[in-house]
């Protein structure tokens, strides 16, 4: 039986390598995404447990002399506790070999090691111990080269090696550390501001939001905001963990297109061998032995497509997981195999006598092309997906989804007086318009439980932000807060908070990056200092305007909202990106494969049809034009179909992923010129040279082919 199987696979050849590269696409990009995902979390919790990560941060910046912590430090609750200076300087303070190569508004600063938990870790896991030189974090890794002279503040120091930061690590926490000793700490301590992070760990990790509750609740120090383990590790994550979502869909997506690929090449089969398996049934071979037979023989071939895979990713990443591997590979391959038999069933309903007299019966050819169609549809929605997640977070607009006002500049006032920026943005020529807003940490009640919000006043409806629910607070006892916040508060829109001993309405809800997720925004409040203040900014030439502001307040940080952007998703924008470029290769790879296997099998289905047109003398080039044009009108079908499902879907496939980043009611953005010219154009261009390939069967045709295959 095995001679008859290889003996028939080599006269199909073409189909046999097609059902072997979709069985390998398939298991490829899925296992990819699954050992990338274990690999990350591995490392993340690897990280977070060597560097013992505190599960409670509380960042203050003020004086800590004479604050009593006993009380705090000592609850159950509390397994270690400990008080970590950060001393943050300016950005164009730090230079290497004379020139500045910090250009984000993150805050920029140096510490000493830790001696409690906090660890700060060489790249080989272990715990550094400075003696001289700095440690600079890995996230400056390509701007500072190990063994150069970094300069801070007017002092020299040899950078030692990189450092990896479980807390501060990630792309989108806004402040890094860079590590000395003590001697050269106490030498700077004047020349920066200096910011303590207060820090706990917990006896269990249930404890966690109780000490976080505990600690917003006393009288100890909070000037700024707070966080807990699991944001820490969330942020952690986001960066790498979007482009691996999106390899997983975009496998997904792969799969989907490999199922409907293969239902059409069984079918094909079938329908190719119709006479010969009428004529082994009609000597008495049982159906159900035909059906094994076909089933085990594309079974052969997805084997050997999931063992390439299996092997090529074995060679690729040296540390994969056996097990994820071999499991993810196996389920994959199960789905296939039950796919491959549910299909072959078809045998059943193959009738004897009337395939043995109609053998050469026409065959129905729009199915081919409709196949084209929206296989076409689906890949351009493979490519198009990671390529607009990419636009949407490069967007402007993108911001006030996550918290953050759509201005055009930014401007934290801290340092500055503030009448001296309202005085010289009320008069300058170059603001359109701007507002300030404050924010206060205040005690709310909300019910049966007291919390402690960080509630920004100023006029919302000025740089709105993208509600969720409801809308921005109007009047002076209404209410917006994030939805991190309304959830832990358990409120929606219409319920009341009883804040320092005034009614407020919720009125909206919405996504939230900032200050650990937990935000409220009014417009009014009885409070009299803030805790920190910002400014949004409309200009009619921004980057004048941040010029002079950065000349004229030299203390305040002040940038374009663009800037900002990629300062928090700086690297998850250049995951993506790759994740954009990786997406659009498997799209025109698929296609180029699917494309030629259709237009081959469309040929050899057409035979004597292709042979009859031959021997009326219709010429061989017009038989091949009319073929390619129908293909190609036929592909164009399909990207106009993949583009309307694109733009009805792709927002909310968007929505999913970027939710993770903390962010809600995303609005879907992409590029007119990708996704509109260059992607279809690709795809067409791909299509145009598979459709060649494809019908080079046509030039064997001769005029006396009536039936047969010459695949």
């Amino acid at each position: 039986m095995l001679n008859v199987i290889f003996s028939d696979l080599k006269k199909q050849m073409l189909i046999a390598s097609t059902i072997v590269a979709f069985a390998f696409i398939s298991s490829f990009i899925i296992c990819l995404g699954l050992l990338l995902s274990n690999e990350l979390l591995n490392k993340i919790d690897d990280t977070m447990e060597r560097g013992k990560t505190p599960h409670f941060l509380q960042m203050h910046a003020g004086s800590i002399d004479n604050v009593d912590f006993s009380s705090f430090a000592s609850n159950p609750m509390v397994e270690d506790f400990q008080i970590q200076p950060f001393l943050n300087i300016d950005n164009n303070e730090f230079l290497v070999d004379g020139k500045p190569f910090i250009f984000s508004s993150d805050d920029n600063g140096v510490t000493i090691q830790s001696r409690s938990f906090d660890f700060l870790l060489a790249e080989d896991g272990s715990i550094i111990n400075v003696d001289d030189g700095i440690y600079v974090p890995t996230y400056y890794k390509d701007s500072v080269e190990l063994g150069s002279k970094l300069t801070i503040c007017g002092q020299d120091f040899i950078v030692k090696g990189y450092l990896i930061d479980s807390q501060m690590g990630s792309s989108l926490s806004s402040s890094k550390r860079f590590l000395i000793n003590e001697e050269s700490y106490q030498k700077l301590r004047d020349k920066g501001s200096e910011e303590f992070l207060i820090e706990a760990r917990a006896v269990s990790v249930d404890d966690i939001n109780a000490i976080s509750n505990l600690y917003a609740l006393s009288e100890l120090p909070k000037d700024g905001p707070a966080v807990t383990y699991s944001l820490i590790r969330l942020m952690n994550a986001l960066s790498d963990g979007l482009m691996i979502i999106l390899i997983i869909i975009s496998g997904i997506l792969a799969m989907l297109i490999s199922l409907v690929a293969l239902r059409y090449i069984f079918l094909i089969s079938i329908e190719r061998d119709g006479k010969r398996i009428a004529l082994i049934q009609a000597i008495g071979i049982r159906r159900d032995r035909l059906i094994l037979l076909y089933s085990f023989k594309y079974l052969i071939l997805l084997l050997l497509g999931s063992t390439l895979s299996l092997i090529t990713l074995l060679l690729m990443l040296e540390n994969a997981s056996i097990l994820i591997l071999l499991g993810g590979h196996l389920i994959i391959f199960i789905i296939l195999t039950l796919w491959d038999y549910l299909i072959m069933r078809r045998i059943s309903k193959i009738d004897i006598l009337d395939e043995i007299r109609n053998s050469n019966k026409k065959r129905n050819g729009i199915i081919s092309l409709a196949l084209v169609s929206i296989l076409t549809a689906i890949m351009y929605c493979l490519a198009f997906i990671p390529a607009s997640a990419a636009s949407t977070l490069a967007s402007k607009e993108f911001v006030s989804s996550m918290g953050i006002g759509n201005a055009d500049i930014r401007m934290d006032l801290k340092g500055e007086n503030r009448s001296d920026i309202e005085e010289y943005l009320s008069s300058s020529s170059l603001v359109d318009s701007y507002e300030i807003y404050d924010t206060y940490r205040v005690k709310v009640e909300a019910k049966e439980q007291t919390l402690l919000m960080l509630i920004e006043k100023g006029n919302h409806s000025l740089f709105q932000l993208k509600y969720i629910k409801g809308c921005e607070p109007i009047n002076e006892n209404e209410i917006a807060l994030s939805q991190l916040l309304a959830n832990e508060c358990s409120v929606a829109i219409g319920d009341k908070l009883n804040i320092l001993g005034k009614e407020y309405i919720v009125k909206g809800i919405y996504g939230d990056i900032t200050n650990g997720g937990k935000t409220a925004k009014v417009t009014s409040i009885d409070q009299d200092t803030p805790i920190w203040s910002i400014a949004y900014i409309n200009s009619n030439s921004p980057d004048s305007l941040v010029s002079a502001l950065l000349t004229a307040f030299s203390k305040a940080k002040t940038g374009k909202i663009e800037d900002y952007v990629i300062s928090l998703y700086g690297n998850t924008i250049n995951s993506i990106n790759k994740a954009k470029y990786i997406a659009l290769f498997v799209c025109l790879f698929i296609e180029l494969v699917l494309v030629t296997l259709i237009s081959a099998l469309t040929v050899e289905r057409d035979l004597r049809t292709i042979a009859l047109k031959l021997a009326i003398g219709i010429r061989r080039g017009n038989i091949l034009f009319n073929y390619i044009k129908k293909f190609l009108l036929t592909l164009f079908i399909g990207l106009i179909l993949g583009i309307v499902l694109s733009m009805l879907t792709g927002g909310n496939i968007l929505s999913f992923m970027l939710s993770f980043l903390g962010g809600s009611n995303i609005e879907f953005r992409f590029s007119i010129l990708y996704s509109l010219f260059t992607l279809p154009i690709l795809m067409l261009l791909i299509a145009a040279i598979a459709t060649a390939l494809g019908l080079m069967n046509i030039h064997k045709v001769k005029a006396y082919d009536i039936r047969g295959g010459i695949l």
